[in-house]
């Protein structure tokens, strides 16, 4: 397993970033894809709650707006 997380101010590139990786993850490694955000003519499987994160077992998962609250 392999993490990756890419990280910088409001309006930096992030979620392009994110998604230019999901694109050629899906186009040149056939890779089956989980996002909690709607990727545009990519296929993937939509991710709306935290349980189903549990249900993944191989793919890619890209998250966009991922907050820690402090305590």
């Amino acid at each position: 397993m392999v993490l990756f997380a890419i990280v910088g101010e409001l309006g930096s590139g992030k979620t392009t970033c994110s998604t230019f990786l999901a694109l050629k993850n899906w186009y040149l490694r056939g890779k089956k894809t989980f996002s909690n955000y709607h990727l545009f003519k990519i296929p993937y499987i939509y991710l709306d709650s935290i349980p189903k994160l549990g249900a993944i077992r191989e793919g890619n998962l890209y998250l966009d707006e991922m907050w820690r609250r402090n305590p």
